[in-house]
């Protein structure tokens, strides 16, 4: 559980769900809880609409554990509390994030220039459209955004191009450092874009030169940044260099928790993913 504002100023470490290592280590640790008790067993079966009584296929089994892992990195992303993960390796990367005190957060915002507002309400819409069917969800928000005027799409475009721009800024200033990545912060925070001088020859590298996916980390870290930023830290804060699955069973197969609205929403970054 988040305590309410704890923390700024202070930096601490995070894990990414989109990290191979972390994702990897959900589904095998699902995997195992699975094996392990026949009443989870069932409920995800059940959920996943397969027949009771049967011995899962091994397909069947791994896409289970797809399931629950799935299900726990979501819960963390709306969370940003390592506790919503079953397992922590130590193969993740992990970002050091620097709390943002009041008013911090919306500064470093703005220098990505003002919110498309328009743009952002039809994203919304299209997003509260597609999620009434979620097994459609990008065919239904696909449908959206190909049914909306030259004038509405304008402004959705403006809005997609947008959130990166607030993403990078948001990391630029509130990253301190990414173990294993060789970036200093510099005058103007923590490096994100490659600088380059006037024949073209790369200066410094910056982050969306030094990581695959670099994009997916960048929206998702600055998910991190606002979630921390709106509800502090969390109140226990377990060590990450530790392993091992965690014991709440019962919870394990439940789906991800809802996000707070504006300051935690992950869904901007699926805005761009999503838009054709």
């Amino acid at each position: 559980m988040l305590a309410k504002r704890t923390g700024a100023g202070e930096v601490v470490p995070m894990v990414l769900a989109c990290d191979p290592a972390v994702a990897g280590a959900q589904y095998v640790a699902a995997h195992k809880m699975l094996l392990e008790s026949d009443a989870l067993m069932a409920a995800t079966l059940a959920e996943m609409g397969e027949p009771e009584g049967v011995a899962p296929a091994p397909d069947v089994l791994a896409r289970g554990a797809i399931v629950i892992g799935d299900g726990r990195l979501a819960r963390f992303r709306g969370s940003s509390d390592v506790d919503d993960l079953l397992a922590v390796p130590d193969a993740a990367a992990r970002v050091h994030i620097r709390i943002p005190a009041s008013g911090e957060l919306a500064r470093a915002e703005r220098t990505a220039g003002p919110s498309p507002m328009r743009g952002r309400a039809i994203y919304l819409r299209a997003v509260t459209a597609a999620t009434v069917d979620r097994a459609r969800f990008a065919e239904v928000y696909a449908e959206f955004l190909d049914s909306l005027d030259e004038r509405d799409r304008e402004a959705f475009d403006a809005f997609v191009e947008w959130v990166p721009q607030r993403d990078a800024w948001t990391c630029a200033a509130f990253i301190e450092r990414i173990d294993g990545i060789d970036l200093d912060r510099g005058p103007i925070g923590y490096p994100i874009q490659t600088e380059v001088d006037e024949t073209g020859r790369v200066v410094s590298l910056g982050l969306l030169d030094s990581v695959l996916d670099a994009p997916t980390v960048i929206s998702e870290i600055a998910v991190h940044i606002r979630t921390l930023g709106a509800l502090g830290k969390p109140a226990r804060l377990p060590s990450l260099s530790a392993c091992g699955s965690r014991s709440d069973e019962a919870e394990a197969g439940s789906g991800p928790a809802p996000s707070a609205p504006e300051t935690t929403s992950c869904t901007d970054g699926e805005a761009a993913a999503a838009a054709p």
